[in-house]
């Protein structure tokens, strides 16, 4: 088990989702650099060691826990297919949507600990 005090998974994890939510306002229309398979592989793996850590799965397997697992597959998918490849330019709507999607299933799943 990782053993990281209690509020620095959520502080990390909410600051890394906002900065990047915030990188794609600031820089929407611009081009993107090509997808990086490893880049995104490096993030899946700090995301999960952080929902990890702040007890996202401590309480079994629920609709945000399968929820998140299916869009982190296809992420890790598509990025798999695309590596190597131009990507869209930022868009600023879509950062702001997957972001709040981000933390409705981060909140429903209890890693901010309502449960």
């Amino acid at each position: 088990m990782i053993e990281i005090p209690y509020p620095i998974p959520q502080v990390a994890l909410t600051t890394w989702v906002m900065f990047t939510a915030i990188k794609h306002i600031f820089k929407n229309g611009e081009g993107r650099a090509p997808a990086n398979f490893y880049w995104t592989s490096a993030e899946f793996l700090f995301e999960l060691v952080l929902l990890v850590a702040g007890g996202f799965f401590a309480l079994g397997l629920r609709w945000p826990h399968l929820l998140w697992s299916a869009l982190a597959g296809i992420g890790l998918v598509g990025a798999a297919i695309t590596h190597d490849r131009p990507r869209p330019a930022h868009n600023a709507v879509s950062a702001v949507v997957a972001s709040v999607i981000c933390f409705i299933i981060y909140y429903a799943g209890g890693f901010y600990g309502h449960y």
